[in-house]
């Protein structure tokens, strides 16, 4: 059993399941719908499953897209940032400081990360230096109760 957030957990409801929420209301009901996030400090942190929500839904634009390689997938899913020598493809618009959504070959969003360098500065860049910080990915997961 998970311990309790300190934070105000944010959930994405339907009508429709907000209906059935109040027929229930009676009931212990912990969470419903889709997860997007958390207050901390009266900053809001989007969680991966709200990002994917908005890029889907084309409600987010500003987020800038990087494909990794398969090594690069792999690491990232076990928590660690982008080096450049994981990049298969990346944005030429890219700046400093952008929120990335990360995919691997699939075409699947697999992390949320913020840019270090913009393009121009990546491409003087070392293979193995960072380019990019992992905010989160699905690989949290599997490593949170570990």
């Amino acid at each position: 059993m998970e311990a309790e957030s300190k934070f105000p957990s944010i959930f994405l409801i339907s009508k429709d399941q907000l209906k059935l929420l109040r027929t229930l209301k009676n009931n212990k009901i912990i969470s419903a719908g889709l997860y997007f996030g958390f207050i901390k400090k009266g900053n809001f942190y989007l969680s991966l499953e709200g990002a994917e929500f908005l890029y889907n839904n084309n409600l987010f634009s500003d987020l800038k897209r990087i494909h990794l390689n398969d090594k690069g997938e792999k690491s990232i899913l076990y928590g660690n940032s982008v080096l450049k020598n994981m990049i298969h493809a990346i944005p030429g618009s890219l700046k400093q400081n952008d929120i990335l959504l990360i995919f691997n070959r699939n075409d699947e969003i697999i992390a949320l990360a913020q840019s270090k360098y913009n393009y121009q500065n990546i491409q003087k860049l070392k293979p193995k230096e960072i380019i990019a910080i992992n905010l989160n990915d699905k690989g949290y997961y599997l490593r949170r109760n570990q």
